[in-house]
């Protein structure tokens, strides 16, 4: 048995399976980098997607507590409107306290808030006396107008009365 040996043949490719098969390869290669190119894009847009939630809730929180604090603030003026309208009425009894004199006793209060008046009612032992308190309260600064009314003599001899007193604005404060 004899080897024979020849020149092998080149098999002719035929030119549109070449221009088919580098196509092929270039499609093969977009759709990859297509691939990669769309992941990393929806990667970064769910991240954005993510962030925005994140800003939306802490914002929607934010809008929250700003109305929570715009209802404080009001509660907080309202109070303080309140507050500078108060009239403190206690300030009249240490007032009366101090001019007063020992044997005047007031046995009725009452406070007009929108007149900026007090009627007080009391006795005394004699005629003297409540002339001498009197006296005392048209002599205070505080005191714009005494008025004396009702004075009579009661069944132990003392005498009753009433005061009228409308007072300065300053003492309430």
């Amino acid at each position: 048995m004899a080897i024979e040996i020849g020149l092998k043949r080149r098999v002719k490719i035929p030119a549109w399976s070449i221009i088919l098969g580098i196509l092929s390869l270039i499609l093969i290669l977009i759709l990859i980098g297509s691939y990669f190119y769309l992941d990393s894009a929806v990667k970064r847009m769910t991240l954005e997607i993510q962030k925005r939630e994140q800003f939306l809730k802490v914002g929607s929180s934010e809008k929250a507590l700003q109305n929570n604090l715009k209802l404080i603030e009001s509660r907080i003026e309202s109070f303080a409107d309140l507050l500078s309208r108060h009239y403190n009425v206690g300030n009249i009894f240490v007032f009366l306290e101090s001019v007063c004199l020992p044997k005047v006793q007031f046995s009725d209060f009452k406070f007009d808030f929108s007149k900026e008046r007090v009627v007080l009612s009391g006795e005394t032992d004699n005629f003297m006396m409540l002339e001498q308190q009197l006296h005392i309260l048209r002599q205070e600064p505080l005191i714009k107008k005494v008025n004396l009314s009702d004075v009579s003599t009661n069944e132990k001899g003392r005498v009753d009365f009433t005061f009228s007193l409308v007072f300065d604005p300053k003492i309430f404060k």
